[in-house]
């Protein structure tokens, strides 16, 4: 499963997963933004709580080069973690919310 149809349909399936489970209320939603032509797909927390403005995004993960960018994750279980589950191999995964520097000291790939 590494064709790049294959990847977008996979993190499109999660983040979705992600978007139908969160706790939304009627001022804040957390919505899915699906990007395919250029293979970027974000999960965000929209709205307004109280006077405060929340806009503010929960995942970030691009598709570069065959390899999931995660450009952000502020899910509890990880969505490196989940790649793995679903069978992506961990070189296929960059954890790009960590500087180049540090990632060589992890499992996943470095760019």
């Amino acid at each position: 499963m590494d064709t790049r149809a294959d990847y977008q349909q996979l993190i499109e399936t999660m983040l979705l997963r992600h978007a139908d489970a969160e706790d939304s209320s009627d001022s804040v939603v957390t919505e899915a933004i699906l990007d395919h032509e250029r293979s970027r797909y974000i999960l965000m927390n929209v709205g307004w709580q109280g006077e405060h403005r929340v806009h503010a995004p929960v995942v970030h993960v691009d598709i570069r080069s065959g390899k999931f960018w995660i450009q952000k994750d502020g899910t509890e279980y990880g969505i490196g973690n989940e790649l793995l589950d679903a069978g992506v191999p961990p070189d296929h995964i960059v954890p790009a919310f960590y500087h180049e520097s540090h990632r060589a000291n992890m499992a996943f790939a470095t760019n």
